[in-house]
């Protein structure tokens, strides 16, 4: 009888393009061999054992559908316009699926399979698909969506988990749509799909531009893992939220808002750090279970809610993380879950609308010894975005980690007890009055609180008898120096951007400063990098230290803020309050400074200046080993340091010869750049840097 049957069935299939029931029911074997279609305008039922239906070409569904069968190929349509309540749809693997008509279409997952589209997943206009909340829509390539999945329900998930990439567009709603496929999505035909609810970036690259773009809706959320990424920010409804989750780090892209009013909640989930490389504004929430680095740019909080943080004490946010909202007679937590600011009255707060904190852990601060390994920087800014320095009193409860042994300790070997609050100011730490700091060992940190706050700034926690040591200098360089500029250089090889941002570690003199600096951007002011050399003994070169700075145009010996003057703390080598030490101003090509005698570097010194440009009783040999750069009308002579190469000396161990310095520019001529032949220093070598060298040969 199954034989007849079969048999009566391929005949059909071959008379006709289309097979029309009312129902076709099969309990053995329907084949379609591609050369016509079936059209099934009532139920279409493969649930008996053996029974299988095989489609090389097209199906169309207009009723409800019971197949038991993992996998179905060809095409396969479902189109129903009947006022009923649901056209059912069997969960299963379809090759090429489509959905037209007015028939809500309901996933049966009565066989526990998924709904997986392999090669396309099309979807008509105004089509709604009904599933539960705990089966999902899979598809592995094309995609094109334009109506609605769980029309009145927030659930309902779609999942893009293809090998190769898959293009989509559409211009339908997703409530879920989750991003797993390890090669990329990419948004085509312009897109304009929205997503109601979520959309999770799992693997590989979700592909949208300005062009190709798509909807989120407003109170939607973005969810990224580690290992997944968006290309362009997507169009907003309104507020969106935004959690990172994941093993590993990552780095903020295009799924932050760029808007500061976008941004509803932030969560920081993922295992590792969190690296911003924008400006993060929340507006709502912000959940920190993960660290955040905030490099230049800044986290901010823009209401009165407290960040919320992880349970583990190494949770912290290392940077600029503002404040916008100041609640008075409530802590406003920072940085961390242990450091807070607090304005008992409106009178204390005055003028301060909003607050922006710098923390650095595991960080020296620059201008200072005995200092609890931390860089805290505070300032504040009034409702018109003015910057507020003082007039008001705030309570400020600072932390840091206490670890003694542990690679994250803070404490530097200080004494807790005697930690105090201290401020930069005039060349010197001001110390404010501060409770004394408490441990907490169970947590492995340790806070103090100073109740009298009162001005923003440069702060650190140190010593209460820290006082610091500053070197204050003027050194001309003969190279850079142009007639008629009285006291002045040039800076051609800033304005060339040639001056590299860390000194070469291999070219002399950079190569005696075993801690070489590193900066974002080169100061405007600045001419190029010097070496400082401090010893005890003129000709011992076993007791020394360097320390690499700025010279600006003016040739004050700066920082590498390229504004400050040289500050040095116990990390540099110096003696702990200070001491004799010959100086030498050691520059790549020009011939070294050095002082007739030890110079007194203590605190008490900080105001003297040292201008070796004017007074050559400093250096060794007098205005003998100086250039004489120029006069003025009124007769005051200028000196500076000669240019060309240094040569080695009996307590010196250069690589540089006289062969050297005669075959610099020789080598170099007429090539452009950060060049060592180049001894006027505007970039280019050419026969004036022939000049300066060969005039300073026997000298």
């Amino acid at each position: 009888m199954l034989k007849k049957l079969y048999i009566l069935l391929l005949m059909l299939f071959m008379l006709f393009s289309f097979v029309d029931a009312q129902r076709l029911k099969s309990t053995g074997k329907i084949r379609n061999n591609g050369k016509g279609k079936i059209k099934v305008e009532g139920a279409l039922e493969s649930k008996d054992n053996g029974a299988v239906i095989e489609n090389k070409g097209k199906i169309i569904i207009e009723g409800n559908a019971n197949i038991n069968q993992d996998t179905l190929g060809g095409y396969v349509e479902y189109n129903w316009n009947e006022n009923v309540a649901f056209q059912y749809v069997p969960s299963l693997f379809y090759k090429n699926v489509s959905f037209f008509g007015t028939t809500k279409k309901l996933l049966d997952t009565t066989y526990k399979r998924n709904f997986v589209a392999g090669d396309t997943l099309f979807v008509n206009n105004d089509v709604e698909i009904r599933t539960d909340s705990s089966h999902y829509i899979y598809t592995q390539g094309r995609v094109t969506h334009n109506g609605h999945i769980n029309k009145t329900s927030l659930k309902g998930k779609l999942i893009y988990e293809g090998d190769d990439i898959q293009n989509v567009d559409g211009t339908g709603e997703y409530k879920e749509l989750e991003m797993n496929n390890p090669t990329a999505a990419k948004v085509i035909n312009q897109g304009g799909f929205s997503v109601v609810t979520s959309l999770e970036l799992k693997k590989g690259e979700f592909q949208n531009t300005d062009s190709t773009n798509f909807i989120m809706g407003n109170k939607s959320k973005i969810v990224r893992h580690v290992g997944a990424s968006i290309a362009y920010e997507p169009q907003l409804e309104g507020q969106i939220s935004v959690t990172y989750k994941g093993t590993g780090s990552l780095l903020t892209g295009p799924e932050i808002p760029k808007g500061t009013a976008d941004l509803a909640n932030l969560e920081i989930s993922n295992s590792d750090t969190l690296f911003l490389d924008r400006n993060v504004d929340v507006n709502d929430t912000l959940r920190v279970n993960a660290n955040v680095v905030t490099y230049e740019d800044t986290l901010s909080l823009r209401n009165r809610l407290n960040p919320l943080y992880g349970a583990s004490p190494d949770i912290e946010i290392a940077g600029n993380f503002r404040r916008t909202v100041i609640e008075v007679g409530d802590t406003i937590l920072l940085n961390n879950k242990y450091t807070f600011a607090l304005f008992e009255s409106i009178e204390d707060k005055g003028d301060l609308a909003e607050l922006t904190f710098h923390i650095l852990p595991l960080t020296q601060p620059v201008n200072g010894n005995k200092k609890v390994t931390r860089r805290i920087n505070i300032t504040g800014k009034d409702i018109a975005g003015n910057e507020i320095t003082d007039k008001f009193k705030m309570q400020f409860r600072y932390a840091w980690r206490h670890n003694p042994g542990e690679a994250v300790d803070e404490t530097n070997g200080l004494k807790v007890d005697e930690l105090v609050l201290q401020r930069w100011s005039d060349n010197n730490w001001i110390n404010f009055k501060s409770d004394k700091p408490f441990v907490l060992s169970d947590e492995s940190w340790a806070y103090g609180v100073s109740s009298e706050v009162n001005s923003t700034g440069i702060f650190a926690i140190g010593g209460p008898d820290f006082e610091m040591i500053v070197f204050r200098a003027k050194v001309m360089l003969e190279g850079p120096y142009r007639t008629g500029n009285f006291a002045t250089m040039a800076m051609d090889l800033n304005k060339r951007n040639e001056i590299p941002l860390t000194p070469p570690n291999n070219q002399y003199p950079y190569n005696l400063d075993p801690n070489l600096p590193t900066v974002n951007a080169i100061p405007d002011s600045v001419v190029d990098w010097v070496v400082l050399e401090f010893r005890k003994e003129k000709v011992n070169a076993a007791e020394r230290f360097f320390k690499t700075a700025f010279i600006r145009y003016d040739g004050s010996v700066v920082g590498i803020d390229g504004s400050n003057d040289v500050m040095f703390d116990y990390a540099d080598g110096i003696d702990s309050g200070g001491g004799d030490y010959y100086v030498f101003v050691r520059h790549r090509n020009h011939l070294m400074l050095r002082t007739q005698n030890p110079l007194p570097l203590y605190p008490d010194n900080n105001d003297v200046f040292y201008d070796f440009s004017a007074n050559g009783n400093l250096v060794e040999g007098g205005v003998q080993s100086l250039k004489l750069l120029d006069i003025d009308k009124d007769g005051n002579r200028l000196f500076g340091m000669r240019g060309g190469y240094e040569f080695n000396t009996p307590e010196d161990d250069f690589r540089f010869t006289l062969d050297d310095d005669r075959l610099a520019a020789y080598n170099e001529f007429t090539q452009i750049g950060y060049l060592w032949g180049d001894y006027n220093m505007d970039g280019i070598v050419n026969t004036r840097d022939f000049n300066i060298s060969w005039n300073n040969r026997i000298k």
